[in-house]
C-alpha cells in the first residue's frame, strides 16, 4: 500500500484528486495538504511513499520540499505532478527536479491510478510532446560565466573589466544569453536559469 500525501494550495484542487483515489486499495491517502508548514509537519511525521502536487508552479517552496523528500528519506518518495494545463516551463522544472510523472485533469481516473502506479514501479511519465520543446537552453561556457556575473548584481561595465573585453561584446554575449533563455530582461533571465538548473 501506498502511503500517499496530496500537497496543493487550492483545496478544491486537492479534494479532486482525494475523489480519484479513494477507492483505490493500493493508494492510501493519509492527508491532504494546503500550506508549507503542515507538509514540513507531514515529512517529519510520515514515511511518505507517495506525493501528489497540485497546481505546480516551481516555486523554491515547492521545489525544498521536492529536495527533502527526495534526499532525506531512506527510501526517497515518489512524486507526481498534476495540474490543469499543459506548461513547457513547468514541466521543464518538475522534471529537472527529479519529479516523477506531470499529468493533467484530462487523464480519467483510471488513467491517473495507472499512471501513479507505474510511477510507484519506478516510471517516469512526462508528455513527450512538451519535454520535446522542454528542453535546457544551451549556454557557452563564457556565457555561463557571464549569467553568474549578472546573478551578483555586476553591470555590463564591470562584466567587461572582470574579463577584459569591451562593454558592447558583453552586450553582445547577454543579448545572445537573453534569446536563449527565452528572457526579456536581465532579471527574468537569471530567474530562468536557477529554475532550471543552470546557475546554483
Amino acid at each position: 500500500m501506498y502511503n500517499t500525501v496530496v500537497f496543493g494550495k487550492r483545496a478544491l484542487f486537492n479534494q479532486l484528486i482525494i475523489n480519484y483515489l479513494q477507492n483505490e486499495s493500493s493508494v492510501l491517502v493519509t492527508e491532504t495538504v494546503a500550506n508549507l508548514e503542515a507538509m514540513y509537519e507531514a515529512i517529519n511525521c510520515k514515511q511518505i511513499s507517495l506525493l501528489v502536487m497540485t497546481e505546480f508552479e516551481g516555486t523554491w517552496c515547492e521545489l525544498n520540499v521536492v529536495s527533502i523528500l527526495k534526499k532525506n528519506q531512506e527510501n526517497p518518495a515518489k512524486i507526481a505532478v498534476i495540474n490543469s494545463s499543459m506548461n513547457v516551463s513547468s514541466i521543464h522544472v518538475a522534471h529537472s527536479h527529479g519529479i516523477d510523472a506531470f499529468i493533467t485533469y484530462e487523464s480519467t481516473p483510471r488513467e491517473l491510478l495507472e499512471t501513479l502506479i507505474q510511477v510507484m514501479k519506478g516510471k517516469m511519465i512526462y508528455p513527450s510532446s512538451l519535454m520535446n520543446q522542454a528542453h535546457t537552453p544551451v549556454l557557452t561556457p563564457k556565457e555561463k560565466e557571464i549569467l553568474l556575473q549578472i546573478a551578483e548584481g555586476k553591470t555590463n561595465k564591470e562584466i567587461s573589466n572582470e574579463f577584459f573585453v569591451s562593454k558592447r561584446t558583453i552586450e553582445h554575449h547577454i543579448s545572445s544569453i537573453l534569446s536563449k533563455m527565452n528572457s526579456k530582461t536581465r532579471v527574468q533571465a537569471v530567474v530562468t536559469a536557477l529554475q532550471q538548473g543552470i546557475l546554483y
